[in-house]
């Protein structure tokens, strides 16, 4: 029979798998904040009144 080793001694292929692929997420996520703080111009649309905006589409 061949002897296993201690049950506990070393972290399975399935949890160091999941904490490589944690941590990799972790990083890329940080990449894209990151990237998207360089890049980002300011606000995406200008900010209107809303009572302005409904006058002109009645008026139309």
């Amino acid at each position: 029979m061949s002897q296993s080793p201690e049950r506990g001694a070393w972290p399975s292929g399935r949890s160091v798998l999941y904490a490589v692929t944690g941590l990799m997420m972790a990083a890329l996520l940080a990449t894209a904040v990151v990237a998207g703080n360089v890049v980002w111009n300011g606000t995406p649309y200008p900010s209107a009144d809303p009572d302005t905006v409904a006058q002109r589409l009645k008026q139309r």
